[in-house]
Order: structure tokens, then sequence, then C-alpha cells
């Protein structure tokens, strides 16, 4: 082989992008459904009432309060047993 710079190298050929494309995609939710657990600022306006309110009602024992790691969050079912739906 000579090193001269005429020298001719082979280059795969490309592929098409469309036929190697990998589409990732998520799961579909249904982004309408209620959470089943709030936030106090959450709980605050379903209810529509101040996080102050929502703070003494927990104090109080009228609302429930679960920890997910190390957020208290406040079930569906505290919310509506204090409404009188369950």
């Amino acid at each position: 082989m000579s090193d001269s710079p005429n020298r001719k190298i082979s280059v795969p050929k490309r592929l098409d992008a469309r036929s190697t494309r990998i589409e990732l995609r998520r799961p579909k939710t249904d982004r309408s459904s209620e959470p089943l657990a709030f936030t106090y600022q959450q709980a605050a306006d379903a209810l529509q009432v101040s996080v102050s309110t929502i703070k003494r009602r927990v104090e109080s024992g009228d609302l429930h309060v679960v920890m997910i790691g190390t957020l208290p969050r406040i079930p569906k079912a505290s919310i509506q047993q204090l409404l009188g739906e369950a």
C-alpha cells in the first residue's frame, strides 16, 4: 500500500435514519383522574380554604396525614370523611 494522498478509502454506506430510529413512549395515563393523596396546598384549593385551616384540621385530628417519605400527604378518603361523603 502506498501512503499517497489520492488513496481511496471505502466508507460504509450510511443507514437510513428512519429504519434505525427507536421511539420510546411513556405509558398512557389518565391525567384527568384525581390523585389519591393531596398536598396541604392542593387540599386547601380543593376545599377552598387556606393552608392554615388545613394545618389546624390536621392538628385537631379532623384530617389524617400520611407521610410518603418525608412528604406529608392528606388521603382523599380523609377529605371525603371530613365532608361527610364517606
